[in-house]
């Protein structure tokens, strides 16, 4: 089962939390308080957790107290729990094409083919909007993020593109190019917004705490603080996955995801769609927290 439970924190969205208390669960029944006891998740913090494993259907939850949690034909139930979350992407990407059906509500649809056109697209986004909304895809960290010495900035693009796929597949000028675009809107007072997986900051903050060291990653952590409060950019963080890359402006939706290696994706203009996805943006907004708390708490 380990490489299972592997698979669904990686690909599927479950944190590091969810995965051992399933380790836990597999074999046997416990309350919450043994639950604590064996995985070391505070008691203020396990029924979270619990409560959205029950809700995914991958464990049961006893009918009397004290309640026991169980992962009985488990199995069936990452069966399951793999279909609902299929269904649950085809259902989004429904959403959207029956918006793009509505033809009257499209002022204008572009396709993205690659990941040099990626990168210039969002340079583009960024020039010509006063603020920008992104959801950032799963195992990325938003640009904001990363130092802001060019130098430093490249040491880190590099760690990261060597250890993961991303985004932009691009020439290093043209990453540069990119990260240029959003140190000078953010320094011009344009606004940013982001929301990203606790799972990708831990991936990413651990490949470059094992290959550029831990005083690096601190003082990068450090300058993240700062850079938030100057600017003061709204990111958080949330528990779940996140299929693909999504940017919100005032009337602009961007959607883009990798698939074999390849960067895809549409730049799609309307009214319609803007509504629809800062809805989506703000629900996730309430189910994450201020990514300053998760920083405060992180330890090197």
């Amino acid at each position: 089962m380990d490489e299972i439970f592997e698979e669904l924190r990686s690909g599927f969205g479950l944190s590091d939390k969810h995965i051992i208390i399933l380790e836990n669960l597999y074999k046997q029944e416990l309350d919450a308080n043994q639950i604590c006891k064996t995985t070391g998740i505070p008691h203020g913090r396990i029924y979270a957790y619990l409560n959205e494993l029950v809700d995914l259907k991958l464990i049961e939850k006893s009918e009397k107290k004290p309640y026991k949690y169980g992962m009985k034909d488990s199995d069936q139930k990452i069966m399951k729990f793999l279909k609902y979350k299929f269904d649950n992407l085809v259902g989004r990407q429904q959403k959207v094409v029956d918006l793009l059906e509505r033809k009257s509500t499209i002022q204008d649809l572009e396709i993205i083919h690659s990941g040099d056109e990626y990168a210039f697209k969002v340079i583009q986004l960024i020039d010509e909007e006063k603020f920008i909304k992104t959801v950032i895809r799963h195992g990325s960290i938003p640009f904001p993020l990363y130092p802001e010495r060019i130098k430093d900035f490249l040491r880190v693009r590099k760690v990261i593109v060597t250890h993961r796929q991303t985004m932009a597949h691009t020439s290093p000028s043209t990453t540069s190019m990119l990260y240029r675009a959003h140190i000078d809107a953010y320094q011009q007072g344009k606004k940013f917004y982001a929301i990203v997986e606790r799972s990708a900051l831990d991936y990413n903050f651990k490949i470059i705490e094992q290959y550029l060291g831990k005083q690096f990653l601190k003082a990068m952590i450090n300058e993240m603080k700062e850079k938030i409060k100057k600017y003061d950019m709204k990111i958080y963080v949330v528990d779940e996955y996140i299929p693909m890359q999504i940017f919100v402006t005032r009337r602009k939706v961007m959607l883009s995801i990798i698939h074999y290696g390849v960067t895809t994706g549409t730049i799609i203009q309307s009214d319609r769609l803007v509504t629809l996805y800062n809805n989506f943006f703000d629900d996730m907004v309430e189910r994450g927290e201020p990514i300053t708390k998760y920083l405060d708490s992180f330890e090197i």
